[in-house]
């Protein structure tokens, strides 16, 4: 039986402001090139200015005082136009958006200017901290991808080329523990040995929702049966509704199964032409000083014609005909969206600009003396706990940003160095903790492997809180399959 009641929900909403905010947050330097200039195709009230004074990029609210004290005197015309009303012309500075920062070199510095993709790949190896012998290990493994970017030579082979042919003898987990840090590499899935991993690798970078979990999940646990599209097995597999399954595909479709593919022909700039968003300079005091780099970002202001067109229909009763009421609410419009997206690049400009300058304030060493060994542990949380953003916020400012720095160009995830604290308040890597379950792994009851939920407990004993799910993520990172599967293996 039908039943009518009324309901009370709180319901916690994201304006068009708040997700357009988000969205340019996210964007890289080329992409907000894009966004730019397709709003301003798409909205003819938003002009590229030509005023360079940095004075102009100060911002106001809508309303000025003068005007809120007079608003109970505005008719219902001037209460919908009063963002816009005024007895004189509206000062420049709360039109414009000057979209360069307090001292920023407005030029582009690429990543590696014309470099191959293997030789964009040999740059970010030797950004990192390795010894002479890790570093040829992680040559002769670059050397080995393909053409799309997988690594179809098995380790075992791979080690004996290597005593052969460089003269190093290089065991399969040396190979397998180099191979990882290759794969976190850009592109996405450099790296793989098969189509599987190389999607997995990928929506591993991908920003945390429930379709992203679910086409792990399908790709982990279901790949064969996604690759032969034997979707209702999925559902009942994963217990998962048709809607979920139709979102987690979508998010596979997104993926690249050829990372690699076409790049040494000019087809693809990922690796080739990386401009970097930000820049960290040692100034003359001996500071360090950060600035964006925008140079291919243009200037915006909202058009002055369409406000003078708000004005005079203000200013003039006469000119208040029904046929202009609705144009200039049409011009409104689109005077609310140009003054939305100004405030927004502002918003992104100083929310990049503090994210950037905190992680400069824990890195100080590094950016001083370059040495990698100098990062100090940091995880999006501290930037959080510094700036006062929420942690997706922070997420989204650092994801495939990159800072040009006196030793070279970093993205910035590469200064996240991830730690985790035991019951004694000691620091260890996330290497360190997938070393110790491999070596659990290694010395179990081939009879009764152990499953995550008791790996988990194992590491609990150990003065490691861990979830089961953290635990199975590091099992996956080293290949190591289910405890079902490794009983299977070790019988066979």
């Amino acid at each position: 039986m039908l039943k009518q009641q009324l309901q009370q929900k709180l319901v916690q909403r994201l304006s068009p402001q708040q997700v357009l905010a988000a969205k340019l947050l996210e964007a890289t330097t080329v992409e907000m090139e894009d966004l730019v200039r397709k709003n301003m195709e798409e909205n003819e009230a938003l002009e590229e200015s030509d005023n360079d004074d940095p004075l102009s990029s100060t911002s106001s609210d809508a309303g000025s005082d003068e005007n809120e004290s007079d608003a109970g005197q505005e008719s219902a015309d001037d209460l919908i136009l009063g963002d816009y009303r005024s007895e004189d012309d509206i000062p420049d500075y709360r039109l414009q958006s000057n979209n360069y920062s307090k001292g920023e070199k407005r030029e582009e510095i690429p990543f590696s200017g014309g470099v191959s993709a293997i030789e964009g790949l040999l740059e970010q190896l030797k950004s990192r901290e390795l010894t002479d012998e890790e570093m040829k290990i992680g040559e002769f493994l670059i050397g080995n991808l393909d053409e799309d970017g997988y690594l179809r030579v098995s380790l075992e082979r791979l080690s004996d080329d290597l005593a052969f042919s460089v003269g190093v003898d290089v065991s399969t987990i040396q190979l397998q523990a180099m191979l990882e840090i290759i794969q976190d590499f850009d592109p996405a899935g450099i790296g793989a040995r098969d189509l599987q991993e190389c999607l997995l690798l990928q929506v591993e970078r991908l920003r945390y929702t429930a379709a992203r979990e679910n086409a792990f999940r399908i790709l982990e646990e279901a790949f064969d049966e996604f690759a032969s599209q034997r979707y209702e097995s999925i559902m009942s597999r994963l217990t998962l509704s048709e809607e979920e399954l139709k979102e987690a595909i979508e998010v596979i479709k997104k993926l690249d199964p050829k990372p690699l593919s076409g790049m040494d022909e000019g087809s693809n700039d990922k690796l080739m032409h990386i401009i970097p968003d930000f820049n960290v300079e040692v100034d003359d005091e001996g500071e360090l000083s950060v600035s964006l780099i925008n140079s291919r970002i243009p200037e915006l202001k909202v058009s002055p014609s369409y406000v003078d067109m708000v004005t005079d229909y203000q200013s003039n009763e006469k000119n208040r005909t029904a046929e202009r009421r609705s144009a200039v609410a049409y011009i409104k419009q689109k005077l609310d969206a140009a003054s939305g997206f100004i405030n927004a690049i502002k918003q992104r400009q100083t929310t990049l600009l503090s994210v950037m300058e905190a992680i400069t304030k824990i890195q100080r060493k590094f950016f001083f003396e370059g040495d990698p060994a100098l990062l100090r542990p940091m995880i999006l949380k501290d930037i959080a706990d510094m700036t006062g953003y929420d942690i997706s916020t922070v997420s989204r400012a650092t994801i495939n940003k990159y800072v040009q720095t006196r030793y070279g160009v970093f993205p910035l995830k590469f200064f996240f160095k991830e730690y985790l604290l035991n019951d004694r308040g000691e620091e260890t890597s996330f290497k360190e903790l997938e070393q110790m379950i491999l070596d659990a792994i290694k010395e179990e009851d081939r009879d009764n492997p152990m499953n995550d939920d008791q790996l988990a407990a194992l590491m609990q004993e150990k003065g490691y809180t861990m979830a089961r799910r953290t635990v199975a993520k590091y099992r996956q990172q080293l290949n190591i399959p289910t405890s079902k599967v490794r009983k299977e293996s070790y019988n066979l």
